[in-house]
């Protein structure tokens, strides 16, 4: 049977490296945070490197898609921490290139807007991940979301002082569906196929991981 730490080590061995970029824009663990909209909400702030990041990747993707023939998936991203120097990973998920209207997705494109509310799912936008987990840390008035609030008190050992538990990191890349994932024997991996793996390895190297899908992928060596 493989090895879930040996075959996670093996896929980032080359892409997860120092050095680590926070999510947040942050001082001594402390949150720093903004207001925002007509109604001065309140809202977590990204680090301004894990922003070039994305935008980076993204610029990548939108140029891929204005190719005739590409093999440029989207985006797959990495929210973790480090313990003892090792990657433990807190949520795997996606952005795909194509939208539901067959174009290039909204989301993707949105990370080279100034406001970033889509931002390659980390938007500010509600139904996105910092405008969800915002809303539950400083209880913005709206229906809470389940999801969101499990992650600020799986990130947070203090929300009013937005104290976190330990720094957050962040890693994306631009995925091409040639490329292989974690299992070797599967061959060329589908951006969809690949977050299903990589919650599936990551769920056995934290089992408090975030995701709520896919974490009782079987690993067969």
């Amino acid at each position: 049977m493989a090895e879930a730490s040996d075959l996670w080590d093996e896929f980032f061995q080359n892409r997860i490296s120092t050095p680590h970029i926070e999510l947040f824009e942050c001082e001594n663990l402390k949150v720093k945070s903004f207001l925002r909209g007509r109604n001065n909400r309140r809202y977590l702030k990204r680090n301004p490197k894990m922003e070039a990041l994305v935008r980076d990747v993204c610029s990548i993707i939108i140029q891929e898609h204005e190719k005739k023939q590409t093999n440029v998936d989207g985006m797959i991203y990495c929210m973790y921490s480090l313990v003892d120097s090792k990657v433990i990973p807190l949520y795997i998920g996606k952005a795909e290139r194509i939208g539901r209207n067959g174009n290039l997705s909204v989301n993707i494109s949105d990370a080279m807007s100034k406001s970033g509310s889509l931002f390659a799912r980390w938007g500010y936008g509600y139904a996105y991940h910092l405008g969800d987990l915002s809303a539950a840390v400083f209880g913005h008035e709206r229906k809470p979301v389940p999801k969101y609030e499990k992650w600020a008190n799986e990130l947070f050992s203090n929300k009013e002082s937005l104290q976190l538990k330990s720094q957050v990191y962040f890693w994306c890349e631009a995925w091409e569906q040639n490329l292989t994932g974690p299992w070797n024997e599967y061959g060329p991996t589908s951006l969809s196929f690949l977050e299903y793996q990589l919650i599936g390895i990551g769920s056995k190297m934290n089992p408090d991981i975030l995701n709520a899908e896919g974490t009782n992928f079987r690993l067969n060596g």
